[in-house]
């Protein structure tokens, strides 16, 4: 079977079970305009990231 996995992290950072232990990031735009883990995210670098993820998606689909 197939196997296809998207995420904004690192796969450097992942143990052997693939649990996440790098730095702590944002994880919705619930924090544009906040200052979380010592940076301010502005909408345009949220939209980058997630026009990447949809672009990704979009590549994925194509292929399958």
């Amino acid at each position: 079977m197939t196997y296809l996995r998207i995420s904004k992290y690192d796969p450097f950072d992942r143990d052997e079970n693939g649990v996440y232990f790098g730095p702590s990031e944002w994880l919705d735009a619930s924090v544009i305009g906040k200052n979380k883990y010592g940076k301010i995210l502005t909408l345009d670098e949220y939209l980058v990231v997630e026009d990447k993820y949809v672009s990704a998606a979009q590549q994925f689909i194509d292929i399958l």
